[in-house]
Parts: structure tokens; C-alpha cells; sequence
């Protein structure tokens, strides 16, 4: 799921309205060491659209996963 861009935040102070923040309790969908650089779809509309492209995360499954926002970072993609 989604955090909120204060979760966000209290997570990793480091994080800005750069990032996307999501957190899956289940290590198994949660991302992990070598999916640096994938995407995060999110559907809209009826259509999978690119949301944001992970970037980092530190205890998987225990803590929130990081992804660039593409509408913010789009121009450097």
C-alpha cells in the first residue's frame, strides 16, 4: 500500500515530496537488494501507469520501500 507523505517522511527524514513511500508487512512482495531502478504501477482509470521507480529501502518487509516520484523526476528519467 501507499504511505502518506508524512509516513513518508517519519520513516526516513531524508525523504522529500520526491518520493513515493509504500510498506507490504510481507517481505515477499516487498522490494528488495537488486530492484533498484524497477518501476511502481499504479492503475488508473482502468490502465497500469508508471507511478515511480524504486530507489531505496533499508529492512525489507519492516521498513517503508522508496520510489522516485516520476512527475517529479520525469525530465531526468
Amino acid at each position: 500500500p501507499l504511505l502518506s507523505a508524512a509516513q513518508c517522511r517519519k520513516a526516513d527524514d531524508w525523504a522529500d515530496d520526491g518520493y513515493i513511500c509504500t510498506h507490504h508487512p510481507d517481505k515477499d512482495k516487498a522490494s528488495c537488494a537488486g530492484d533498484s531502478g524497477s518501476p511502481l504501477f499504479i492503475k488508473e482509470g482502468g490502465k497500469w501507469v508508471t507511478f515511480g521507480i524504486n530507489s531505496f529501502g533499508d529492512r525489507i518487509g519492516k521498513d517503508p520501500d522508496f520510489f522516485a516520484d516520476v512527475v517529479e523526476y520525469g525530465a531526468c528519467v
